[in-house]
């Protein structure tokens, strides 16, 4: 069968579809393919075992491009690019040999495949290609059992080899993951499918970014699904729980990432170092980043802050943001990468690896820190407060802290997590107000 005659799979998102649809049917496709990527963020194995349904993956995939183009929910263009990429990821894995090379060629347009055909177009043989690539990438693997494992994927392969136009895969060029022949790029068949996901991710924008100036030229078509994809939106918001921070503790209707007054020094001053200077390591981002995840704070409202605050992103459009230094902020959250629920850092891991000034500041620097944040503080209280840190007791020092905050003392042997400060910070300041009620009430009989 010759490459004209390989169609593209029927599941395939981003095949050409033709026909027509009522609005019921765009809803239903649309809410159910929305479940398929949030099932497939909690169990790909499921998604595995699954036989793809066309209309869910393809008809309905265009229904949640219209989506993102009529209602521009940066938000949910990205979770829609980052997870159909996912999809398609296990999809071609899966695939049959004749659907991942019509894939291939929807991506990346005319290729040559194997060894006989690559030596017979370039007029060379395989020795001369295997010592050219070879010599360019094997500084990129540190043990032998790797390289061996390559010349029996690649050398002993009949299909270990690839070429492609190299404008195709700018980033296999800029790496130097093959050789360029003609305005070909020969590479590894493995180095060409691992960016399948990048290369679908990208014509996946394109085709988002296209109904979007359809739609504000006056598309009639777009505009009058208006209400249906704000429905489609709001389905979305009410089943992403992937995205919701799992809450370390709650209190009805407190946003506790909003008052830094309530925090331990060290989140204090990692948010007055971002606002004044708009920078902070990448150690310094993850504190900071996992205790305001764990406080509830959002991942679109974790998006917003960090785009606002950091200097990195001066001049740098939104979509350049997402894909920078939005990815790590989603990386906390679990939609990408490893899509691991990570935790946010207890003391002990935060004076060995990450900012504790209990610990990194001299007495000086913690004298005037702590007087900047709190001016009416008692001298003996301040100076018991660094005699702890100077003796190189940071939890102790953080507790005598909360102390001062909280306005009480508690029984407690030390501080073990910054969100154990702000649990009991918060407790003291509720009942604080509660009791200044009832004295008020009582006042006023």
């Amino acid at each position: 069968m010759s490459l004209e005659e390989i169609q593209l799979p029927d599941w395939y998102t981003l095949r050409k579809i033709s026909g027509k649809i009522s609005i019921d049917d765009m809803l239903d496709l649309g809410r159910k393919k929305i479940d398929l990527l949030l099932e497939l963020t909690k169990d790909p194995e499921k998604i595995v075992l699954t036989e793809p349904d066309p209309k869910i993956e393809a008809v309905g995939g265009l229904v949640l491009r219209i989506a993102a183009a009529v209602t521009e929910d940066r938000f949910f263009q990205s979770w829609l690019v980052e997870t159909e990429g996912d999809l398609l990821s296990i999809r071609f894995q899966h695939a049959k040999l004749s659907d991942k090379l019509s894939i291939i060629r929807d991506l990346f347009g005319d290729f040559i495949l194997g060894w006989s055909e690559v030596t017979s177009f370039f007029n060379t043989n395989k020795d001369e290609i295997w010592q050219e690539i070879y010599y360019l990438v094997k500084d990129h693997f540190k043990k032998k059992k790797e390289l061996s494992t390559i010349f029996n994927t690649v050398y002993n392969s009949e299909n270990g080899i690839i070429a492609v136009r190299f404008w195709e895969a700018p980033r296999l060029v800029k790496r130097k993951r093959g050789i360029l022949r003609r305005g070909w790029l020969i590479t590894f068949t493995d180095y060409l499918i691992k960016e399948i996901k990048w290369k679908f991710q990208k014509k996946l924008e394109k085709h988002i970014k296209k109904l979007i100036e359809e739609k504000r030229k006056g598309s009639e078509k777009l505009l009058v699904l208006k209400d249906v994809m704000i429905e489609l939106m709001d389905y979305w918001r009410s089943k992403r729980d992937i995205i919701s921070p799992r809450r370390e503790f709650a209190f009805k209707g407190k946003k506790l990432y909003e008052r830094p007054d309530l925090w331990p020094l060290c989140m204090r001053m990692l948010l007055s170092r971002l606002e004044s200077t708009g920078y902070l390591t990448h150690g310094e981002r993850l504190q900071l980043g996992l205790f305001l995840k764990r406080l509830g704070m959002t991942l679109e409202e974790q998006m917003e802050f960090w785009y606002k605050f950091s200097v990195d992103n001066v001049g740098m459009s939104w979509e350049e943001f997402n894909k920078k230094g939005g990815y790590h902020v989603k990386h906390i959250y679990g939609v990408v990468g490893s899509r691991k629920d990570y935790e946010a850092p207890k003391c002990e891991t935060i004076i060995s690896k990450y900012f504790c000034p209990f610990k990194n500041l001299s007495t000086a620097q913690l004298r005037d820190v702590l007087r900047s944040y709190h001016k009416d503080i008692d001298e003996k209280v301040l100076r018991d407060i660094i005699e702890k840190a100077r003796l190189g007791e940071p939890t102790q020092a953080c507790k005598l802290h909360l102390f001062h905050v909280a306005g009480r003392r508690y029984k407690i042997e030390g501080i073990t997590h910054p969100l154990q400060f702000v649990r009991l910070a918060f407790m003291s300041k509720r009942g604080k107000k509660r009791e200044d009620s009832a004295n008020a009430g009582e006042n006023s009989e």
